[in-house]
């Protein structure tokens, strides 16, 4: 093997190396955020320049985690490093920090709800009005239309997209799930689990639901 042709294949190892090191290192998925007014960190410490707040339910990119475990004010968690966007943003521009991971909700720590005392609920966020008919099991028929007028054809298209059906009775999306929860959340999970049909909620005081403006 000439030196010429080993130098070139280190180089080509090297270059495929770090690249798979990038790849594995920038790994997105969302995250959700649990407490109120949770701080994100310049660094992996809580000692470090603050750099904002995220409100409860707001949805986070996590993109890697430091190994660095403590506890904080008696919680136990970890550092990770999260972006102020979705996962499935194609830009992936936006302000990326540390969080403390006490204060988040990953999709693997979501539990089966199996005991569910409330039969229904309609509420609305942005442009789009929700309502659920809950069973006892935590099953569930979500409904989703619009405020403003649209077409069969193209509530069918919409219907397709999310894997539901279109009602005509009630002139609005069908979709068929199951509620998940870890701590204080709730998620309304369908069974397609596509991008626009899943969506989580908390429980206030009373005991009322509280839908939130982000979804899975």
């Amino acid at each position: 093997m000439n030196i010429e042709y080993k130098n070139g294949l280190l180089a080509l190892l090297f270059f495929l190396l770090v690249t798979f090191n990038l790849i594995f290192a920038e790994s997105y998925s969302d995250v959700v955020i649990l407490g109120d007014d949770v701080m994100f960190r310049e660094y992996p410490d809580q000692k470090s320049n603050p750099m904002g707040r995220f409100p409860k339910g707001r949805i986070v990119s996590f993109i890697k985690k430091s190994s660095k475990v403590e506890t904080i004010n008696g919680n136990k968690g970890e550092w990770i490093y999260i972006g102020a966007y979705r996962s499935n943003s194609v830009s992936k521009k936006g302000r990326k920090g540390w969080i403390f991971d006490y204060y988040v909700g990953y999709k693997d720590n979501f539990k089966k709800v199996e005991n569910w005392n409330i039969s229904h609920y309609e509420g609305s966020i942005v442009d789009t009005d929700v309502e659920f008919d809950f069973k006892e099991n935590g099953s569930f028929k979500m409904y989703i239309s619009y405020p403003f007028s649209m077409s069969e054809e193209k509530m069918n298209s919409i219907a397709k997209i999310l894997k539901g059906e279109y009602n005509k009775k009630r002139k609005k999306i069908e979709l068929t799930g199951h509620l998940y929860k870890y701590k204080n959340i709730y998620w309304a999970k369908t069974n397609t689990q596509n991008e626009g049909g899943n969506y989580y909620f908390f429980l206030n005081e009373k005991g009322e639901i509280e839908l939130n403006l982000y979804s899975f």
